[in-house]
């Protein structure tokens, strides 16, 4: 099952559908995650899931430097334990 589609993300949930009568309708203060707030190393919540973008592919990291002047710098966990070849 997928996580995410591609759509607008809502930075509240609550804020999109506040109840089971209005599944699907936008309240009037809903804030959506804009291209420049999904920088390597923040924090998203998508669906009320906390979830960390860890790095971006190259077309992507070429993009953000082009359009926003956002360096993206991949926040990957280290393996401290792991043997290397």
């Amino acid at each position: 099952p997928a996580l995410l589609k591609r759509q607008k993300l809502p930075k509240n949930l609550f804020d999109v559908s506040p109840s089971i009568n209005k599944i699907g309708a936008v309240g009037e203060d809903a804030q959506f995650y804009e291209p420049q707030d999904l920088v390597c190393g923040e924090m998203v919540n998508v669906f009320n899931r906390e979830i960390k973008l860890c790095a971006c592919d190259k077309f992507t990291s070429d993009y953000y430097e082009k359009i926003y002047g956002v360096t993206q710098v991949p926040d990957l966990p280290i393996d401290e334990g792991a043997k290397t070849k």
